[in-house]
């Protein structure tokens, strides 16, 4: 673990810097965040069947399917855009019916105790929406990488995996939340922790798609 876990650092290191940079640029990093991020997604999976991947791997995703990492990429922002403005919509106007809207005044009280109620209600689930859909940017980013399928295909495939697994997802999550806050006032300390993340990633894409007795099918 401890030689693929410094690659993969170098790689995520790397990643972070030339994305910083190229935003100063202008440059769309909204596509070039997917391609770039592949091949540090299927690095362990590589490593994992006795292959030795080099750190070029990070510029994988440039040479092979770029189209089909951006198109993927686009998609599933269209999608976040939904499922985050949709709900926030419908929170505005609760929010507003509830706090008891009178002669352009608002009961600050009630306005209050809903917003908490509100709060409290919606923000793990926007929290667990937020996860699921960057898992499956991060599965279909493997995918295609790896196997080279469709973009359908891998989205398709790595929404199954999402609620396949869905309570051990939960649990890494978790943990890796309180780990996070951990190593937050260290500043970059929580970049030492995506190497472990993509290498967990990585045993249960493996457990899904790799062998005989694979868990999911990969839509044609």
């Amino acid at each position: 673990m401890k030689p693929i876990y410094w690659l993969l650092l170098g790689v995520a290191v790397v990643a972070a810097i030339l994305l910083t940079v190229a935003s100063y640029f202008v440059v769309p990093v909204f596509f070039l965040s997917s391609p770039m991020m592949a091949g540090a997604a299927v690095l362990p999976v590589l490593a994992s069947r006795g292959m030795r991947p080099g750190f070029d791997l990070i510029f994988d995703g440039f040479r092979n399917h770029f189209g089909r990492h951006a198109i993927t990429n686009l998609i599933l922002f269209g999608i976040s855009l939904v499922v985050y403005i949709v709900p926030v919509i419908f929170i505005v106007v609760a929010l507003f019916a509830a706090a008891g809207v009178s002669d352009g005044a608002i009961d600050g009280e009630m306005f209050a105790g809903v917003s908490l109620a509100v709060l409290l209600l919606f923000l793990p689930l926007v929290m667990l929406l937020g996860a699921i859909l960057y898992q499956m940017s991060h599965f279909s980013s493997m995918l295609i990488a790896d196997k080279g399928v469709t973009v359908g295909a891998a989205i398709s495939a790595s929404l199954k995996l999402r609620f396949r697994f869905f309570f051990q997802f939960l649990g890494i999550e978790i943990a890796f939340f309180f780990m996070y806050l951990v190593l937050l006032p260290t500043g970059i300390g929580a970049l030492f922790l995506l190497p472990w993340v993509l290498s967990i990633y990585a045993v249960i894409y493996r457990k899904a798609f790799d062998g005989e007795e694979t868990e999911i099918q990969i839509p044609a």
